[in-house]
């Protein structure tokens, strides 16, 4: 097992919001990346080369969004690449950006109805799932952040571990911090031995 930082002085990872049995786990935070030279210099060629596009297709204003984005953290179950593979991602940012992220959601499912729009509702309700393709899964989760995966059970999956009805990190991870590598990346390692888990009722980790 081992998590990648961006920053020495990176938002911690919550660990409650990664699955127990996660093989690997990266961590953004987005602020000491947009207070890097290179981070900022990374950042604007991906807006640059996604940002216009998507304004002029689904009214996206990507840079206001990356401003109110506060971490990335992404996590898989096994190694494979691609859709093939079992991971998430779990953008966090402020209560705009997600309620930004559902409007648009919303607003291009009801367009897709009518064939004017490519995002699908697979799943309606409390907590609602869209399709952006065929390989690509979101879902906004108040509070916690919004999840995308390749997989539809992956989004289920991560939802369970978000409300303490699956085994997180925080109950089974110990980890040991390895030195600073060269540009600001720190690394760590699980020690692979485990503990053993206790008992615990449900509750809500974000």
């Amino acid at each position: 097992f081992s998590l990648f930082s961006t920053s020495l002085t990176a938002a911690p990872l919550q660990r409650s919001l990664v699955a127990a049995d996660a093989k690997w786990v990266l961590h953004l935070d987005m602020a000491s990346l947009k207070k890097s030279q290179l981070g900022a210099s990374l950042l604007k060629i991906a807006m640059d080369e996604v940002g216009e596009d998507l304004k002029e297709d689904m009214q996206i204003d990507v840079p206001a969004i990356v401003a109110q984005i506060g971490s990335i953290t992404a996590y898989g179950a096994d190694f494979k690449p691609g859709p093939d593979g079992r991971g998430v991602l779990i953008w966090q940012g402020s209560k705009e950006v997600e309620q930004l992220v559902t409007g648009l959601l919303v607003q291009q499912a009801e367009a897709g109805k009518s064939g004017q729009g490519g995002i699908k509702a697979v799943r309606e309700g409390a907590d609602p799932v869209y399709a952006v393709s065929s390989n690509v899964f979101v879902a906004v989760r108040p509070g916690c952040g919004i999840l995308v995966s390749p997989k539809l059970e992956e989004i289920d999956d991560a939802s369970r571990v978000m409300d303490g009805k699956a085994p997180s990190l925080e109950e089974k991870a110990v980890f040991s911090e390895y030195p600073v590598l060269p540009g600001g990346f720190s690394s760590w390692r699980w020690r692979r031995h485990l503990l053993k888990m206790p008992h615990y009722p449900p509750r809500r980790r974000c």
